[in-house]
């Protein structure tokens, strides 16, 4: 037959006692697990403030951090290392510049030329101004005229047939041909150039040359001359004839 269980007097008070221990672990736990969810919306509160604050600082850090990525690559129009240069008692200007130290060892702001490149640079400017700025120019053409009975400039038979450079300035010319193949054969062809000199103009070269005699094109100059002054060309023949003759001529200014 079954048993009844018989608990002391003294084992009651044990199991109060036991359930009670029972009861404060377990308040434990809710005031434990309370205080956790508390900690975790904390954390959470903090991570919106830092994620925040990051956002906030990036778009004041970006900005600066490229600024300086573009001065260092481009020395001569720096903005944020004036400071530095101010130590090392450089002048921040784009022809005074670090930039013009390192790479041509010396400062360039008292020059008007642009010398800020290399050595090999400076060297091709000074190649190209050593004799001022020169420009050659090669010139052809043709004139159709009575040789034989008008009268040129200089009020001599002839005719004017080409005027090379210009007073009061200075050029080089190289060369100066002439074409009369169209003049008959056997017709003396005068060849005649008038320039200044100290202001008055004087014929300085008259030549005959005989059509199918001499070479059909003449070399009238034929080597390097400096003239200041206009130089003009006037053609006369002995023979009543209107023909072309042809001019070829290369000058370099001196300008």
């Amino acid at each position: 037959m079954p048993v009844n269980p018989v608990v002391s007097a003294g084992g009651a008070a044990d199991l109060t006692a036991t359930d009670a221990a029972i009861a404060v672990v377990d308040q434990n736990v809710d005031d434990i697990e309370t205080l956790s969810n508390t900690i975790d919306g904390k954390v959470d509160t903090i991570d919106g403030v830092v994620g925040s604050n990051n956002a906030s600082l990036l778009t004041v850090v970006e900005p600066t951090v490229a600024a300086i990525q573009t001065d260092l690559g481009n020395p001569s129009a720096r903005t944020n290392f004036q400071t530095l240069e101010a130590i090392l008692g450089l002048p921040d200007a784009a022809s005074s510049s670090l930039d013009d130290m390192v790479r041509t060892g010396f400062d360039s702001s008292g020059i008007s030329a642009d010398l800020d490149g290399s050595i090999l640079e400076v060297l091709n400017y000074i190649i190209e101004n050593m004799d001022g700025s020169r420009t050659l120019t090669s010139t052809i053409g043709s004139e159709t005229e009575n040789w034989g009975t008008q009268t040129g400039t200089s009020s001599e038979t002839g005719e004017d047939l080409v005027t090379i450079g210009a007073n009061n300035t200075d050029y080089m010319l190289h060369s100066l041909l002439l074409d009369v193949s169209a003049c008959t054969n056997g017709a003396v062809i005068s060849v005649k150039l008038f320039m200044q000199v100290n202001g008055v103009e004087q014929k300085v070269y008259d030549q005959d040359f005989t059509v199918d005699t001499d070479t059909d094109g003449l070399w009238i100059v034929n080597g390097s001359v400096a003239i200041h002054e206009a130089l003009r060309v006037e053609v006369e023949s002995d023979t009543d004839e209107s023909v072309a003759i042809a001019y070829d001529y290369s000058l370099e200014s001196m300008i």
